[in-house]
């Protein structure tokens, strides 16, 4: 880790990505300063994430078939990406204790770093889902809107008897 100068461009990317508080491409983050800050290059946002990264102050995490992402938290943690839009979260757990002695080295390879990500579906995603699912069932004929509507958590209490059946469709589309 090299420590070059401050400079307030670097110090503004740091802060942006500490202040977007998810992983982000560095596009992403170069389009939130400029809503700020038109005049700025998408070169000096890139070359201070990198420089950021090299120093230790952003972690890098690479992304296979996609854009890599900045992660503003520094210790050893997974991460989960939702494989419909490809966003990437951070895992809440514990880190494996000693992860990497425990590799059975065949290769006599010298192990330095991990990456560790899992596959799932996000919140808002599997909500996309579950709309497309029931507004097949209204298009077939299954439901009708306002059946629909209570399902997806925006009815009244007119339809307090549909209970058991938003349990049924429920179980058929793998909600809750």
């Amino acid at each position: 880790m090299t420590s070059r100068r401050n400079t307030i461009q670097k110090d503004l990317v740091r802060n942006t990505v500490y202040e977007m508080r998810r992983l982000v491409t560095a596009n992403e983050v170069y389009e939130f300063i400029k809503e700020a800050y038109p005049s700025i290059g998408k070169g000096t946002v890139y070359r201070n994430l990198d420089i950021l990264v090299e120093e230790g102050a952003l972690r890098k995490v690479e992304v296979p078939d996609g854009p890599n992402r900045f992660d503003f938290t520094l210790k050893n943690h997974y991460h989960v990406r939702c494989i419909k839009c490809g966003e990437i979260f951070d895992v809440d757990m514990d880190q494996i204790p000693d992860l990497l002695e425990r590799i059975h080295n065949t290769h006599g390879i010298e192990f330095v770093d991990y990456d560790i990500s899992f596959k799932g579906i996000c919140p808002k995603c599997r909500e996309k889902v579950k709309e497309e699912q029931l507004s097949q069932m209204v298009s077939k004929g299954a439901l009708d809107e306002e059946e629909k509507t209570y399902i997806m958590g925006g009815g009244s209490g007119e339809l307090e008897g549909l209970r058991t059946f938003h349990s049924e469709v429920m179980g058929l589309i793998g909600g809750e």
